[in-house]
């Protein structure tokens, strides 16, 4: 499989990031200018959010730079 036919999925990327980090990546998805749309909701783990994307390649610039980030991938 190809990296062209890997994007052409539609796929919901979850991020369980800690509270502090939540206001920096928003911070930086809106330093970036992506295009689409990011939705931050509380988790039911305290101190946490989950933070919603459909963009694969914010979902691993936030994965990298929050190592304790769990991911969860979600077909749509």
């Amino acid at each position: 499989m190809g990296v062209l036919e890997y994007c052409a999925g539609k796929e919901l990327f979850q991020l369980l990031v800690r509270n502090e980090d939540a206001r920096s990546v928003v911070e930086e998805w809106v330093a970036r200018r992506i295009e689409t749309d990011l939705r931050i909701r509380k988790a039911k783990t305290r101190g946490y959010r989950v933070i919603e994307t459909t963009d694969i390649l914010f979902a691993n610039y936030v994965r990298t730079h929050y190592r304790d980030c769990k991911v969860n991938i979600k077909k749509i």
